[in-house]
């Protein structure tokens, strides 16, 4: 099962990938540079938007996931599908940052201050 989760989610990564590399091709057809430039930048800025989080169980063999958040949308619909993800309840799981902090309902990337590919450590109660 968490061979077809790697598997999915490695599909998804591809068809973002596609879908920015088809987008960067229709700037690169404009005739001026400036114009060039600005897909460029607001490209960087979607990816600065973005940030990846590990999600480690905390069992015997701390299986690893990899989620992407956006640093300024709150965590819990990527929580919630997590806990499906590995069919678990939601309430009763706990979710707690590299500082012991847990993470809220409302709480977000950014308001936690993580960082890219950061690890966060999942517990079931």
């Amino acid at each position: 099962m968490a061979g077809e989760r790697a598997d999915h989610f490695m599909e998804r990564i591809k068809s973002e990938q596609r879908c920015k590399a088809s987008g960067s091709g229709a700037a690169s057809g404009s005739a001026a540079g400036n114009e060039q430039d600005n897909g460029t930048d607001q490209n960087k800025n979607e990816d600065d938007s973005m940030i990846t989080i590990r999600l480690r169980e905390n069992s015997k063999f701390q299986k690893q996931s990899v989620w992407k958040f956006k640093r300024n949308e709150t965590m819990l619909a990527h929580l919630h599908n997590y806990a499906n993800s590995i069919q678990a309840n939601f309430d009763n799981l706990r979710f707690v940052t590299h500082d012991g902090s847990r993470i809220n309902r409302t709480d977000t990337p950014e308001s936690l201050e993580l960082k890219d590919d950061e690890v966060v450590d999942v517990l079931q109660w």
